[in-house]
């Protein structure tokens, strides 16, 4: 409801003033529902953080272009497994966000059947993963304001470092 996330908000810009916080660099991310409220966050308040991360969350199209055209970077992740609604959701999101010109970060996870949750845990691989937390240190309110072309090259060195790169 809106007075949960004004207080939401409230909470943030004491917790950034408490511990002299770098407001540029404010990400939110959460998993399923929470997830849900990340892409939600991020649209309500595109000047106030650098980068989402949903994680195993259902979202519409029209609001992650909204969030796109804002620069908000986006990386979102999900299990090929999951309910039919939230995988093609997030696959229409990302054929969306890519024909509009943006890079949006999207991966969908093969999940198995063998324990409880796991074809919609998605967040057993994300918050292990050091190249989420290295992307998300990478992300910048002010420098996605500015940036000039919107795709990247994902390349992570400490990944591939046996890999040569040619360029041409």
């Amino acid at each position: 409801d809106e007075e949960t996330i004004h207080r939401t908000m409230k909470i943030l810009d004491q917790t950034i003033k408490e511990y002299h916080a770098d407001p540029d660099r404010v990400y939110v991310t959460g998993i399923s529902g929470g997830g849900t409220g990340a892409w939600e966050f991020g649209k309500r308040y595109p000047d106030r953080f650098a980068a989402i991360l949903p994680v195993s969350a259902e979202y519409n199209t029209e609001d992650a272009l909204n969030l796109a055209e804002n620069h908000v970077s986006i990386w979102n992740l999900f299990v090929r497994g999951d309910k039919e609604k939230l995988v093609k959701a997030n696959r229409d999101i990302f054929h969306e966000l890519l024909k509009a010109g943006f890079s949006p970060r999207f991966t969908e996870l093969n999940g198995t059947r063998s324990v409880k949750w796991s074809t919609h845990d998605a967040w057993g691989f994300t918050y292990r993963n050091h190249a989420i937390y290295d992307w998300l240190l990478e992300q910048n309110l002010k420098q996605n304001q500015i940036q000039k072309n919107p795709f990247q090259l994902i390349f992570n060195e400490k990944d591939f470092s046996g890999w040569k790169v040619e360029s041409g």
